[in-house]
């Protein structure tokens, strides 16, 4: 991994996955964080996907599942 790169493992249904990619991508612009790389583990009604991100400004909390 990556200097301070850190993961997030996340499963999210595939009907939904446009607009949590959007609200994910606005959350980690709008707080200094960088996308390194997002991989999808995992395709069917929903599926796994793992972002490596780095915390730009290294904020004293890491990302949850439940952005």
């Amino acid at each position: 991994m990556l200097g301070n790169s850190r993961t997030l493992k996340i499963h999210v249904l595939t009907s939904t996955l446009d607009k949590y990619e959007e609200r994910l991508s606005e959350f980690l612009q709008n707080n200094n964080f960088e996308i390194i790389d997002i991989k999808i583990c995992n395709v069917g009604p929903d599926i796994s996907v793992l972002i490596i991100y780095r915390d730009l400004v290294q904020h004293p909390f890491s990302l949850k599942k439940g952005l």
